[in-house]
């Protein structure tokens, strides 16, 4: 059995990318999703935000950009 509350961060720099996902994630039945753009904007929500995240999606260029 799926957990429908599982909550999903999806880190991508292409907008459509990031919409793409989160309607896959949408049509499964999954609604607690957080599209951010950057590292620096998955950062301020990991360090600040009061939640947590159950799984994050991200995409691996991504940690190329870091070095």
């Amino acid at each position: 059995m799926i957990n429908k509350r599982l909550r999903i961060m999806i880190v991508d720099p292409a907008h459509p990318e990031r919409l793409r996902l989160e309607r896959d994630f949408n049509r499964q039945g999954y609604y607690a999703i957080a599209p951010v753009s950057s590292l620096d904007e998955m950062s301020a929500l990991l360090e600040y935000g009061d939640l947590r995240f159950d799984l994050v999606v991200i995409n691996a260029d991504l940690a190329a950009q870091r070095d």
